[in-house]
């Protein structure tokens, strides 16, 4: 599962591509200068560190201190596309007009406009909080994780972003946030927690089979009946249940506090027979809570106990999704959802069998060694990626598979991209893969070389457009979301598409677009029917003229 942390250089190669010659443009007198502002109260900010760059190459040509007021001037420049970032105390790096990892460029050169750019950098946001139990006292060591929930690459998504561990007074911060919706779960362990002895569960258990009496079980203080309690994961505002979390909505410079009390309950019991193992290579089992796209990890101690049998105490009752692992000849992984409201019983004999994919990558009628093949959940967002040997030939784990529709991708083959695919066992969709039951898949991808570059401008009323957001849409494109290329456009208009599939697309470009579902049909026909149409040919470029909508 899942969720995307860029660093620089990384964002760099997001907004503008590196397919590019690296050679810089012979020095001139053009100039890029303006001024960085807070967004929030438009003041300058004093003593950011504002870099500047060739846009097909990530290192910085400079780097400055704005002034006082806020304002920077970059000297001495030839005519080309420059990328801008900025970080100052309190505002994390970020590039000029950055959306989703995205810069609008400073286009330099006779005839454009390159002074006087705005740089609004958005102060950071943090949320703070405690971690406190029914008694009012700090939970030490308690784990906080943070999910983020909204548009991303045009689709919903919610997926865990960071987590941290309390302090000695249960505090806990998430700092240098950017604008967006969040949620925050709190996941512990009680200090004194004990589960009861193996006496006194075996007594209760024969009690109850006879019919006698458990009130004769060992003492409390014998057995630790009183201690066997544990914490359920507890979200903001203080709920268990994943479906009353609250949302926390963060503005540049948010600081919001957010606070959360949790309850020790009653633990129960889960014992796991028949998960099968060898000799050397106990089973394993785990329990999982799900959540947006992703899973949350439920702290609970699990033990082996011999001929299969998998012991999980500490458990408090919900819903969860339990996953069993056995290794060796026998072995397999298989996962189930429970509800859990007291000690129960699993059978592991009859586990589900899983999807076992397997293929090969040719690139010219030859195998391509060293390739990367990534399958993409649509639903879960789950990536499994699987390198290919010296004869192009690759192969999943079997647990990690489950029915589904996945995007297919390889990476790591330089200038090509999924041309298409054949599959036995699995129905093909452009390039996605539908699996509907257990078995055996039979994969081999043939990958497209000489990819093509579209060039563009963006405009509106014949005038151009910076910061719009451009897509380069393939027919079908719920089932060939990896033939998708963006971009944003930049001081005069202008945007590039690299590494294009040869194939039939259209192209548009939306003003505010980054907020939008876009890979949804029934979002996406409207700007459709505005866009650009153009058909790719391999190794070809192409100059299109978008209307911004």
């Amino acid at each position: 599962m899942l969720r995307r942390i860029l660093c620089p250089l990384l964002l760099v190669l997001a907004a503008f591509g590196q397919q590019g010659k690296k050679h810089a443009p012979s020095a001139s007198d053009f100039r890029v200068t303006g001024t960085v502002v807070n967004a929030l109260t438009g003041e300058g900010v004093a003593r950011a560190q504002v870099s500047i760059g060739y846009s097909e190459n990530p290192g910085a040509v400079q780097t400055i201190l704005s002034g006082t007021d806020g304002s920077f001037s970059f000297k001495h420049l030839a005519p080309a596309k420059y990328w801008l970032s900025a970080q100052a105390h309190g505002f994390m790096r970020q590039g000029f007009d950055e959306h989703e990892g995205f810069f609008t460029g400073i286009a330099v050169g006779r005839g454009l406009d390159s002074e006087n750019v705005l740089f609004k950098m958005r102060p950071d946001s943090s949320i703070v909080g405690t971690i406190t139990d029914a008694d009012n006292e700090p939970v030490v060591g308690a784990q906080v994780m943070l999910f983020q929930t909204g548009v991303e690459g045009g689709e919903h998504d919610t997926s865990l972003r960071t987590q941290v561990s309390t302090n000695d007074e249960g505090a806990y911060k998430f700092s240098h946030l950017s604008p967006g919706s969040y949620f925050v779960a709190a996941s512990a362990q009680p200090w004194y927690a004990q589960p009861p002895s193996n006496e006194l569960r075996a007594f209760v258990k024969s009690s109850s089979e006879d019919g006698g009496d458990a009130s004769a079980a060992p003492t409390p203080e014998e057995g630790n009946g009183t201690l066997d309690v544990a914490y359920p994961v507890t979200f903001y505002p203080g709920v268990t249940d994943p479906g009353g979390a609250a949302a926390i909505d963060l503005q540049p410079g948010d600081r919001t506090a957010a606070n959360i009390s949790i309850s020790a309950v009653t633990a129960v019991h889960l014992s796991i027979t028949g998960a099968n193992g060898e000799a050397g290579q106990p089973p394993n089992a785990f329990l999982q809570i799900p959540f947006g796209n992703t899973v949350i990890p439920v702290s609970a101690r699990s033990v082996t106990t011999g001929s299969g049998g998998i012991e999980i105490d500490g458990v408090p009752p919900g819903h969860y999704v339990v996953n069993v692992q056995s290794f060796g000849k026998e072995g397999r992984s298989w996962e189930r959802p429970v509800d859990v409201a007291g000690d129960a019983e699993i059978a592991a004999s009859e586990p589900s069998a899983g999807v076992q994919i397997m293929g090969s990558v040719q690139l010219n009628g030859k195998p391509a060694a060293q390739a990367v093949v990534r399958l993409r959940n649509r639903a879960s967002r789950e990536v499994i990626d699987s390198p290919t040997s010296a004869k192009g030939e690759f192969e999943v784990e079997e647990a990690a598979v489950k029915p589904g529709t996945y995007e297919v991708a390889v990476l790591n083959v330089e200038n090509a991209a999924v041309g298409s695919i054949a599959a036995s066992g699995a129905k093909v969709q452009g390039r996605s893969l539908q699996i509907t039951e257990p078995g055996k898949v039979q994969l081999t991808i043939s990958m497209s070389q000489g990819l093509g570059r579209v060039d563009g401008i963006a405009l509106r009323d014949g005038k151009p457009v910076p910061g719009a957001m451009i897509v380069l849409i393939p027919q079908k494109v719920e089932s060939n979301t990896s033939l998708v290329r963006r971009d944003q456009s930049d001081s005069d208009g202008t945007f590039t598409l690299r590494s294009a599939v040869p194939g039939r697309y259209t192209v548009i470009a939306i003003a505010n677009g980054w907020n939008l579902e876009w890979l949804d049909p029934a979002v996406l026909q409207p700007y459709l029917k505005a866009g650009t149409p153009v058909e790719i040919a391999p190794a070809h470029k192409y100059n299109v003229k978008v209307k911004v909508q």
